[in-house]
């Protein structure tokens, strides 16, 4: 009977209009980002050929101007040689641009590198920041440390590597910025898992299974379609992009701070990509469950889809709306114990959390423990609901 019903609603999974235009609305979002907008896209890590070719034409003249009449020593206020500055820029400039063109990654890298900041951040970028010198700090040592990992392993290194494009980084930057958008995906799929059965209530209650093993069955099919539909839509995003920019490595090494008194270079250390990854992907497991179950919890409350999705949504977007980086607590709880903390799992999973809270409260093993004793919470709750709104309840 658990088999049959297991089938039951696993077809009704696939079969659901609702699902199936969610799941296209995805693949169309997902390849309309890999075929038009990331082609086009430019980061402070892609090389903006217009602007340096202009800059070289614009100080060919100057630099022809001051050959000719002589004016090629310093200046006697500025104390600087106005000459030998635009002809230094140019054969940079150049350089840079020969190394792009021809495919030379390492070169071009090393040349980037050579002049401190050059083409990293700009203040305009962390407008709006509440540490915007120290985040542009942060970001610079980050990427300059990204950048000497490509160097000291050149066969992970390429231009899609360095532009950060290639399938691994696109779903490292997935994991960074979107995580709690994929734990909606197991809000919207297990909304109505539920609910729906109240428009047949007459064959729902025939089943010979207890309530709340009805439950566990329904909770279990959602979570393992959410499951199937979302990794099988990353795997066909990494399909997509591996044409485009390569697989890339997971031994690229991923830098992150290991100290939070002071963001110098030397306090930074690195993790692997396959470590990133791996405990992304453990994160998301255990958060798709716990939201799934948290979807039956609200169903037995709410008996409406829209209030399940909605308060649902609402506390998985409650710490990132409340989210102040003047302080590491929350109504008095450290950051570090809020089960919420760690819906950001990428950032989590990254050490970044850490930064953007200045505490090394925040880490795999208390997210794992802290994760894992809410879930215990919910299944109590779960199954007190099940005593008071009974299946006759719930039906009628």
């Amino acid at each position: 009977m658990y088999r049959s019903l297991f089938k039951h609603e696993w077809s009704l999974m696939w079969k659901s209009k609702k699902n199936v235009f969610f799941i296209i609305f995805l693949f169309l979002l997902m390849a309309g980002y890999c075929f038009i907008v990331l082609p086009d896209s430019k980061t402070v890590h892609t090389l903006d050929h217009e602007e340096l070719e202009e800059s070289i034409i614009t100080n060919e003249p100057l630099i022809k101007s001051r050959l000719e009449k002589g004016y090629t020593g310093q200046n006697s206020f500025t104390k600087q040689a106005a000459y030998h500055m635009f002809t230094a820029d140019n054969d940079r400039y150049s350089r840079l641009l020969y190394a792009y063109e021809n495919d030379q990654a390492s070169r071009y890298l090393q040349l980037k590198m050579l002049e401190p900041g050059y083409g990293i951040s700009t203040f305009k970028m962390f407008e709006g920041s509440t540490y915007p010198y120290m985040d542009r700090m942060h970001f610079d040592y980050y990427t300059m440390m990204r950048y000497q990992a490509l160097l000291n392993d050149e066969r992970t290194l390429t231009f899609a590597s360095l532009e950060q494009k290639t399938a691994v980084q696109l779903l490292e930057q997935l994991f960074m910025v979107g995580g709690p958008f994929l734990l909606f995906v197991a809000i919207y799929f297990s909304s109505d898992v539920l609910i729906r059965d109240r428009s047949h209530a007459t064959l729902k209650q025939g089943f010979p299974i207890s309530w709340y093993h009805t439950i566990n069955v329904k909770s279990g099919v959602a979570f393992l379609y959410t499951l199937v539909v979302t990794l099988t839509l990353i795997g066909v995003g990494i399909l997509m992009m591996i044409p485009l920019y390569g697989l890339g490595s997971l031994h690229l090494s991923i830098p992150y701070l290991t100290s939070y008194n002071d963001v110098a270079l030397e306090q930074y250390d690195y993790m692997s990509m396959s470590e990133f990854l791996l405990q992304s992907v453990i994160f998301l497991v255990i958060l798709l469950f716990l939201f799934v179950r948290l979807s039956m919890s609200a169903s037995l409350l709410f008996k409406k889809s829209w209030l399940v999705m909605g308060s649902l949504t609402i506390l998985l977007l409650f710490e990132r709306v409340l989210r102040d980086r003047t302080s590491d607590t929350v109504f008095g709880v450290d950051v570090g114990y809020l089960p919420q903390t760690y819906f950001d799992f990428g950032k989590v999973a990254a050490h970044e959390m850490n930064y953007l809270f200045l505490t090394d409260s925040i880490s795999f093993a208390r997210g794992i423990i802290i994760l894992g004793v809410l879930i215990m919470i919910v299944e109590a709750i779960n199954w007190g609901l099940c005593k008071i709104r009974s299946k006759q309840r719930f039906f009628a």
